[in-house]
């Protein structure tokens, strides 16, 4: 009974050992700092380094992972089993992809100090993780650029979050991308990227609606 109880633990205590360090993610400019059951994530882009998410380990080796965290006690991110001491492969639960993290021997440089939260900070913090991740720029003929140069003279020490949350989802919109968004449950505001073409068919569909029914209520 002993030998098959030593067997059971061996396993795990490898498994936990493997994570620590740092990770960095293919896409979408996280940095992990994976510590026991602790788990840090940090948003960085090439000039800017913020806090983002933490977890807690809440689950050990399974038939299909290596390990799973929580973030908040409620949304579960685990490793897939598969990967190798260097590469691992991150699922967030309820995402439709997985993300590649592959170790890093370092603290990325940038984040030796993390960007202060100021109007300006975030505001280039916004600017660069959006110049360093959308992908679609070269199908949405928009003048990035010219777009920050003009909102950028905005921005000041007294801006608002309301006001800056503004100015960024401005910045965004043009895009007409439906699959872009901004939260800031902080100060209960969200944007929604959307198509111009589907406002049209709503406004149609509205129309419709109203010829059939009179404009009468329900």
């Amino acid at each position: 009974m002993f030998a098959l109880v030593a067997v059971t633990l061996i396993p795990t205590a490898v498994a936990g050992q493997s994570l620590d360090g740092i990770w960095r993610s293919q896409g979408y400019g996280f940095v992990f700092d994976v510590h026991g059951d602790e788990w840090k994530a940090l948003e960085v882009t090439s000039t800017t380094c913020v806090a983002g998410f933490t977890a807690t380990r809440s689950g050990g080796p399974a038939a299909d992972r290596e390990a799973t965290f929580t973030i908040g006690g409620r949304r579960p991110i685990y490793i897939r089993r598969g990967g190798s001491n260097d590469h691992k492969v991150l699922h967030f639960d309820g995402a439709a992809s997985d993300v590649r993290i592959d170790r890093l021997s370092r603290m990325p440089a940038v984040c030796d100090r993390l960007t202060a939260n100021t109007p300006a900070n975030n505001f280039e913090v916004f600017a660069r993780t959006w110049a360093e991740h959308y992908i679609s720029f070269d199908l949405k003929h928009v003048d990035w650029e010219k777009i920050l140069a003009v909102t950028r003279q905005k921005v000041n020490a007294e801006t608002s979050p309301s006001a800056l949350f503004d100015m960024l989802a401005g910045m965004i919109q043009p895009f007409g991308d439906a699959h872009t968004s901004i939260s800031a449950p902080a100060i209960n505001k969200v944007f929604r990227g959307f198509r111009p073409d589907s406002v049209r068919a709503q406004g149609s569909a509205l129309e419709v609606t109203d010829r059939a029914y009179g404009g009468r209520e329900r």
